[in-house]
């Protein structure tokens, strides 16, 4: 998510934040006085305080999900409450905010689970082999079906091994490196 903050700065875009951890806050200390910046949990349910909060922002990336520690699967409740339920909640706030008229959402490769072919298309069958990969599938079945029922336009980008600065030492690539 940072890196996507500073790119957005960049291009001089008006950024509203919000941030579950002090690590987050961490990552973008050294430019975040221009952003606002809000600590919260996307699962927070206020629906006025989020329509207060995101009135008048047009576009909304969505980057919050909890994964999969390596073959830890005990927090599979974790997983669902803020992958599915949070999305949710956040889908549910940002079809009441008028000024909202896109929203990015972020998906995962675990939604395919293991396809033999070297590429894949976008349309292929979802078959995650993990909670984490059910929960993202979930999400974006569940975002289809609201953009169909909402005005709301959704994007929804399927991303695989994303790496770069301020990664967390526990991903297989900086683990690797």
């Amino acid at each position: 998510g940072s890196n996507l903050v500073k790119k957005l700065l960049f291009y001089d875009a008006k950024i509203t934040c919000l941030v579950r951890s002090k690590n987050s806050i961490n990552n973008i200390s050294n430019f975040n006085k221009e952003i606002n910046l809000i600590q919260g949990d996307i699962l927070f349910e206020d629906k006025k305080y989020w329509k207060n909060k995101l009135n008048g922002t047009e576009l909304v990336f969505h980057l919050a999900a909890e994964g999969v520690q390596g073959e830890n699967d005990k927090n599979w409740n974790d997983i669902v409450k803020t992958n599915i339920l949070g999305t949710l909640n956040l889908l549910q706030t940002c079809s009441k905010i008028n000024s909202i008229n896109k929203i990015i959402l972020t998906g995962s490769s675990s939604e395919y689970g293991i396809v033999n072919k070297k590429k894949i298309e976008v349309n292929e069958k979802l078959n995650p082999l993990d909670i984490y990969g059910a929960s993202k599938a979930a999400i974006s079945l569940m975002a289809f079906s609201i953009a169909k029922q909402t005005n709301l336009k959704i994007i929804i980008l399927r991303l695989f091994q994303v790496y770069g600065p301020y990664e967390s030492k526990k991903r297989l690539i900086p683990a690797l490196i």
